[in-house]
C-alpha cells in the first residue's frame, strides 16, 4: 500500500497542503459552487477526496493519520462532503483482470428529442449500460456498455437500437485499454 504524503509541510502548519500533492481528478467531482454548498472545497477536502479515490476502504483513523488531522475533524469533513453531495457514494473498483475479461463498447446514439427522457430511462434500466453522456456533434449521447462476451454485447446493442426514440446508433467496441485512471 503506497503512503500518501503527509499534509504537514512543517510541524507548525499541520493542516496545510498544496493541491499538487494530491492529484485528484477535479473533473470527477463537481465544484462546491456548482453544488451550492456555500463555500468552495478546501485543500484538505481535496486531499481527503484523493485518499478516498485511491482507497475508499481507509478508516477514518487512517485518513486522519495520513492527513495530519484529528479523527473528529476528518469525520466532520466526510459527513459534510456526503451531506452536500460532493461524495455521492462509495464503490468497488474491479481488478484489471476482471475488467479485461469483459467486452466494452461506446455506443453513439442519435435520439428523437421528443423521446429523450423515455430513452434515457430505458437505457438506465439496462444493467449493462454503465453510463450515458450527453455529447456535442452529430450524435446526442454516448452510452458506455459492458458485457461478458461479444455475443451478449451484440444482444444488448440490438436492444439499444430497438429502443423507442433511438433513431440511429454507432458502436465502437474497445479492443484494448492503453491506460485508465
Amino acid at each position: 500500500m503506497t503512503k500518501m504524503p503527509s499534509m504537514a509541510k512543517n510541524p507548525s502548519k499541520a493542516g496545510s497542503t498544496t493541491k499538487s500533492e494530491f492529484p485528484v481528478h477535479r473533473d470527477s467531482v463537481k465544484t462546491a459552487q456548482a453544488r451550492d454548498i456555500g463555500k468552495p472545497l478546501s485543500d484538505a477536502d481535496w486531499a481527503l477526496l484523493a485518499l478516498l479515490e485511491a482507497n475508499a476502504r481507509l478508516s477514518v483513523a487512517e485518513l486522519a493519520q495520513r492527513m495530519g488531522l484529528a479523527r473528529t475533524t476528518v469525520q466532520a469533513r466526510l459527513k459534510r462532503l456526503e451531506e452536500t453531495g460532493v461524495i455521492g457514494g462509495y464503490t468497488v473498483r474491479l481488478s484489471h483482470g476482471e475488467r479485461v475479461a469483459r467486452v466494452n463498447a461506446h455506443v453513439l446514439l442519435e435520439v428523437d428529442p421528443k423521446r429523450t427522457a423515455a430513452t434515457i430511462r430505458a437505457l438506465k434500466d439496462l444493467p449493462q449500460v454503465r453510463a450515458v453522456h450527453s455529447v456535442s456533434g452529430p450524435f446526442d449521447y454516448v452510452a458506455l456498455v459492458q458485457e461478458q462476451s461479444v455475443d451478449r454485447l451484440d444482444d444488448v446493442l440490438d436492444r439499444i437500437g430497438a429502443l423507442e426514440g433511438v433513431a440511429r446508433t454507432q458502436s465502437l467496441v474497445v479492443l484494448s485499454t492503453k491506460f485508465e485512471r
